[in-house]
């Protein structure tokens, strides 16, 4: 996994350059680990994974990487996949496309009633398609959300791509190329099967009896009843069938991808007061809390490692150090926004595995990382103004700033008497200006009328030796704003 994550993190761009150079030409052959032997009295481990609903959200391919992973654990000797699926979104059918590719044991697509569009390129994705009495595969013709067909400039882009996905996992997996080719694009005609102008669809009897006139291959190799229909045609039997679920936390972390967005933009909104109001404590928990949670998540859905968190961390250890110890902003400034912005995306996408060299570029999911990161950082900065305008005066955020002390009601007419004798009042302190002592970030001290003041600004970041100006007094706090030089 690590050199993977290296991989991910140094040639990715390198990496779609030469996928596309290379015309993804080679077609390796799979390495499959065949079924044991089985001893007296032991049965095979079968995995099953259901794949049973529209594959329209980010929890569908976590789900399925989990169950690789479990299969993977478990040490199955087969898993077979049953599929029973409308279809969905293209970008989500390579991500669980790239994770059924890596299984090195014997995997089987159990159509069970349907396999359409996205379904059908899942399908594929396995060594062997079985078909049910009553099944169909195809349909694959990409449109709209809104279910519309795509204008035909657009989809003649899309099919270009698509297909060249389609024909590579079906070359890979020693599937009929022709045959799966025209589950996406209209315009293939196959012989005796389909015509043009029409998407492929086939039954389950054209699916197990029609013959691709260049390869002689069928799409899917023989019709079951059942799951133990299957097994036993393949002789993976006696078997102990598992069938994969979610833990809590499996389902949790399957939550919070679904608003990975929200995360990043509190944890990273968060990080961003607490630099600019050092000491409180409670914005860097809040922060922290949520870019965990962020990680963890596509830690799971093996996006994340440990390279993605180490280089967050060094970039934000960067940014402090410019802005409280190096002056100005220069090279620690840009290196570590740029190393937090790189490893926000690195969290987000995956390359496809490296010892299938015909698969290609996952471009879609780094095209989504990409796009998450826009509306983040397009929120962020509204966000944290209006924070900035609203948590100086917020009760609970002065608690926090400072708390006055309890004095006695004798203590406070002793100071109430010095006062009046000895410092102007919050009515005369309104108004007045002075110098910045420390710099206002938004905390610190300032020289009114000769005196030190604890002050704090309205949010925006004021440096050392600025003019101030108080704007309002609430106790021991007073507000300050940058005195414009039109008003010196």
């Amino acid at each position: 996994m690590t050199g993977r994550r290296n991989l991910k993190a140094i040639l990715v761009g390198f990496f779609a350059l030469c996928a596309m150079a290379l015309g993804l030409e080679a077609t390796p052959t799979p390495k499959k680990i065949p079924p044991r032997q089985l001893g007296p009295g032991e049965q095979y481990t079968v995995y099953k994974i259901d794949l049973r609903e529209e594959i329209m959200h980010a929890g569908v391919p976590f789900f399925i990487h989990r169950a690789v992973v479990a299969a993977k654990a478990a040490k199955a000797d087969a898993v077979v996949l049953d599929l029973k699926t409308p279809g969905g979104r293209i970008d989500l059918m390579l991500q669980i496309r790239d994770d059924l590719i890596t299984l090195k044991m014997p995997s089987y697509a159990f159509v069970d009633n349907e396999a359409i569009s996205a379904g059908a390129l899942v399908a594929i994705t396995m060594d062997k398609i079985v078909m049910s009495p009553i099944s169909t595969i195809g349909g694959a013709q990409p449109i709209s959300l809104t279910g519309q067909e795509i204008a035909e400039t657009v989809e003649g882009k899309i099919n270009s791509i698509l297909r060249g996905e389609v024909r590579s996992t079906a070359k890979y997996k020693g599937h009929p190329v022709d045959i799966c080719e025209a589950f996406v694009d209209r315009n293939i005609e196959i012989p005796g099967l389909s015509t043009k102008g029409q998407v492929l669809t086939m039954d389950q009897d054209q699916a197990t009896s029609f013959a691709d006139p260049k390869t002689s291959k069928t799409l899917a190799s023989f019709i079951a009843e059942d799951m133990d229909d299957l097994l036993k045609h393949e002789k993976i039997w006696p078997a102990r069938v598992l069938t994969y679920e979610m833990s809590w936390s499996e389902n949790l972390a399957k939550w919070l991808m679904s608003i990975k967005a929200l995360l990043l933009l509190i944890g990273l909104g968060a990080l961003f007061y607490e630099i600019k109001a050092p000491g409180l404590g409670v914005p860097a928990a809040i922060g922290v809390i949520a870019l965990a949670l962020f990680f963890w998540s596509s830690y799971l859905a093996d996006l994340a490692g440990f390279l993605d968190i180490g280089l967050f961390i060094l970039g934000f250890i960067l940014l402090v150090l410019e802005i409280f110890v190096i002056p100005g902003f220069g090279l620690a400034g840009v290196a570590g926004i740029c190393l937090i912005v790189l490893s926000l995306i690195m969290a987000m996408f995956k390359l496809p595995p490296p010892d299938v060299p015909d698969i290609g570029y996952n471009i879609a999911m780094l095209k989504n990382a990409l796009w998450t990161i826009v509306v983040v950082f397009l929120a962020f900065i509204p966000c944290v103004w209006i924070l900035a305008k609203i948590l100086p005066s917020a009760p609970v955020f002065r608690h926090l700033i400072l708390k006055p002390e309890v004095v006695t009601a004798t203590d406070a007419r002793i100071a109430a008497s010095y006062s009046r004798t000895h410092s102007p009042s919050a009515d005369e302190l309104i108004g007045a200006t002075g110098e910045a002592l420390t710099d206002l970030r938004p905390a610190g001290m300032a020289m009114v009328r000769g005196r030190r003041l604890d002050v704090i600004t309205e949010g925006d970041y004021i440096h050392k030796g600025d003019r101030v100006r108080i704007t309002e007094v609430q106790g021991n706090v007073h507000v300050v704003v940058k005195e414009s030089e039109d008003n010196i």
